[in-house]
């Protein structure tokens, strides 16, 4: 199921993708390949993959033994960016810069509870909710920081998180996506 799922995705190259296996099916090897596959190609130049806290060490190294060293992973998280941004000197910008200047065979790796902080990760500093009519909007720097370095191949691990952190933060997710 590995093979014909890879084969369809790179015959396809659909826009949006749900795979949908049972833990241990092996999501992480169809997903390798399938980023190994369009970097080869040239169709992607930066890779993330989102993933809940607790696995993200556990894809790094899958990603690692997978690609038998042929991939790298790069963990973005509240403290490799800390420690990035303080060893380097860098901000915000100077972040993203090195970022879109990693080789090509780089796969970044984040989890929902980064991108889902209120806290600038590079200055560390709440961000301010927004009024919007009756609501407020929260904003997302870490999110916004992963925006600016233009991902072009997103995998949205235990994607079902989203929908639950939307519902968790008041507003269900038919609300969140404007549905």
């Amino acid at each position: 199921h590995q093979q014909f799922t890879n084969g369809f995705l790179a015959e396809n190259n659909p826009k949006y993708a749900i795979i949908d296996t049972d833990a241990g099916g092996g999501k992480t090897i169809t997903i390798a390949m399938d980023m190994v596959d369009l970097l080869k190609k040239a169709k992607v130049k930066r890779c993330l993959v989102v993933t809940k806290n607790n696995l993200v060490k556990d894809f790094a190294n899958e990603i690692t033994a997978i690609s038998q060293g042929k991939l790298n992973p790069f963990v973005l998280t509240a403290q490799t960016i800390k420690k990035i941004t303080e060893n380097f000197e860098l901000d915000a910008k100077g972040l993203v810069k090195l970022v879109k200047e990693c080789p090509p065979n780089t796969i970044f790796i984040t989890s929902y509870d980064f991108m889902s902080r209120i806290w600038d990760p590079v200055t560390g500093e709440k961000a301010p909710a927004i009024e919007y009519g009756d609501d407020l909007i929260r904003s997302w720097p870490a999110a916004r920081l992963l925006r600016m370095m233009e991902f072009d191949y997103i995998c949205c691990d235990e994607a079902h998180i989203i929908k639950n952190m939307l519902n968790a933060n008041g507003g269900g997710s038919d609300k969140a996506m404007g549905t």
